[in-house]
C-alpha cells in the first residue's frame, strides 16, 4: 500500500513538473512584460520566470533542456540559426532598448563625436553592429573611435571621462541621465529610423525556444505570444505602475525603471511584420548568411 502511495505521489509530482514552463529572463527593464507573467497559467502551463545574469549560460541551459523558452538578445538566436543551430524565434517584444549617452552637453549629434571615443559593450555585438552601420551612413566610420567595454565598465569609464560617449542598454542609460546628469544623444530607434524607411524597430530581445520543443508545443506558444502581447500593451499603457511594482525586483530606483520603460520600444508584431523587420535588419547590417526558413515561429 505504501509503495502504491509513493508511486501515486511520484506521478503527481511528475505531472506537475510537466505542466511548468521555465522562461529565464535577464535582470533588466526590458524583461518586465515577461516577468509580469510569473505564476500565470497559460495554455495549460504554469510559467516560471527566474532571473539570470549570464546570457551564454542561460542559452546553454535552454539548449540542454533545463528551460523551455528564454528571453535573451535577438542576435544570439540569429547567430545560432545562421550556423544551422536548433533555435527559433517565438516572439520579439523589444525593438529598441539602447541609446548613446554622454556627460558632455556640447555633444548633441553623432557628428559631434568626430575625434572622440564611443564605447560599446562587445565587438561584433548588436550595438557595435548598429553603430557601425550608423557611422558608415554618415561617413564617420574612420573619424570616430569605437572602443569596447562591458556595460558596467563602460559606465565607469564614462564617469571617469576616459571616453566621451557610450552606447548602453536600459536601465543604464536612465541611470546616467537621472543620477549622473548625463544626456541621451539619441535612442537607437531614433537613429535607425532614417535608414529603415522611417521605422526605428530593430530586433533586440526575443523569446526563443528549441525547434523540436516548439514543434510539439505550438498551441502553448501561440497562447504565450498572445499573453506577451497583452502584457506589453499593459506596460505601455501604465509604465509608472509597472515601475513601482518591479523596481524592488530589479533593485533600481522607481524613476530609473519608469524612464527605462518609457524609452524601451515594446511591441509584439504579427509574424509577417516580424519577418519583414528581421529581413530588413539583416540587409542593413550586411549579414550575408540567411537564418533558417522556419526561424520565425508562425503563430
Amino acid at each position: 500500500m505504501k509503495i502504491l502511495l509513493l508511486l501515486a505521489i511520484g506521478l503527481l509530482v511528475t505531472g506537475l513538473e510537466a505542466q511548468t514552463v521555465v522562461i529565464p529572463v535577464a535582470k533588466t527593464v526590458s524583461s518586465i512584460p515577461v516577468l509580469a507573467l510569473e505564476g500565470q497559467t497559460i495554455g495549460g502551463q504554469t510559467l516560471k520566470t527566474p532571473l539570470f545574469d549570464d546570457h551564454p549560460l542561460a542559452l546553454a541551459e535552454l539548449l540542454g533542456g533545463k528551460s523551455q523558452v528564454l528571453l535573451t538578445g535577438s542576435t544570439l538566436a540569429i547567430r545560432n540559426s545562421q550556423s544551422g543551430g536548433p533555435l527559433v524565434q517565438v516572439a520579439t517584444p523589444v525593438w529598441d532598448v539602447s541609446g548613446l549617452v554622454t556627460l558632455d552637453p556640447n555633444l548633441k549629434t553623432l557628428e559631434d563625436f568626430v575625434g572622440k571615443t564611443i564605447l560599446v559593450p562587445l565587438a561584433g555585438g548588436p550595438l557595435d553592429t548598429q553603430l557601425q552601420v550608423l557611422l558608415k551612413a554618415k561617413g564617420l566610420q574612420d573619424r570616430v573611435k569605437v572602443d569596447y567595454a562591458e556595460p558596467v565598465q563602460a559606465v565607469a569609464l564614462l564617469l571617469q571621462k576616459r571616453a566621451e560617449g557610450a552606447c548602453l542598454p536600459e536601465p543604464l542609460v536612465s541611470r546616467i541621465v537621472l543620477l549622473n546628469q548625463g544626456r541621451e544623444v539619441f535612442t537607437f530607434a531614433e537613429a535607425w529610423a532614417p535608414l529603415n524607411g522611417g521605422d526605428g524597430r530593430a530586433p533586440q530581445v526575443s523569446l526563443i525556444a528549441r525547434r523540436d520543443w516548439a514543434g510539439t508545443h505550438q498551441e502553448f506558444l501561440r497562447a504565450l505570444v498572445d499573453a506577451c502581447r497583452k502584457s506589453v500593451d499593459a506596460v505601455r499603457a501604465d509604465p509608472a505602475a509597472f515601475a513601482v511594482r518591479f523596481a524592488p525586483v530589479l533593485g533600481l530606483p522607481v524613476a530609473v525603471v519608469e524612464r527605462g520603460l518609457r524609452q524601451t520600444l515594446l511591441e509584439v508584431p504579427d509574424p509577417a511584420d516580424t519577418q519583414r523587420l528581421y529581413k530588413r535588419y539583416l540587409d542593413l547590417t550586411g549579414e550575408s548568411k540567411p537564418v533558417a526558413p522556419d526561424f520565425i515561429f508562425l503563430q
